[in-house]
């Protein structure tokens, strides 16, 4: 079993940075494409996290990380389950599902999808800043 972080990386690191996502939520529903997999166990796991890859050659690669619902609250509710990791140590067992598509479908699941990157070495990750007029 290997173990890793919920933290994007790439080969070099030249960037880094954050990223957010609106789902267009009525009428589709972005753990259905994991779901479509017959993987996932819905009634006793939900999606908490995945990750896309974009590389060279086009290749596009989606995993999703799924755990268990909270024992304090099985149906899913996200804050219990955020008190359940505040409250372990260890690092969260999760299940690994890998999905095949293309850039372009997965993208379709997405209202909005906004990523910021910042040059490598700068610790300005949510600082403010102020857009200046040309001189």
């Amino acid at each position: 079993m290997s173990m890793t972080r919920f933290t994007a990386g790439t080969q070099y690191g030249d960037w880094k940075g954050t990223a957010a996502a609106d789902e267009f939520g009525t009428g589709s529903s972005f753990d259905e494409l994991f779901e479509a997999t017959g993987k996932v166990n819905k009634e006793n796991e939900l999606l908490i996290g995945f990750e896309f890859y974009i590389g060279e050659n086009s290749f596009f690669y989606l995993a999703g990380y799924f755990h268990p619902k909270s024992n304090s609250n099985p149906h899913g509710w996200i804050p219990s389950l955020n008190d359940d990791f505040k409250k372990i140590t260890k690092p969260i067992p999760v299940r690994k599902i890998e999905v095949e598509l293309t850039l372009e479908q997965f993208l379709k699941y997405f209202k909005r999808l906004n990523v910021i990157l910042i040059k490598h070495g700068l610790d300005i990750s949510g600082r403010e800043y102020e857009e200046i007029s040309e001189a």
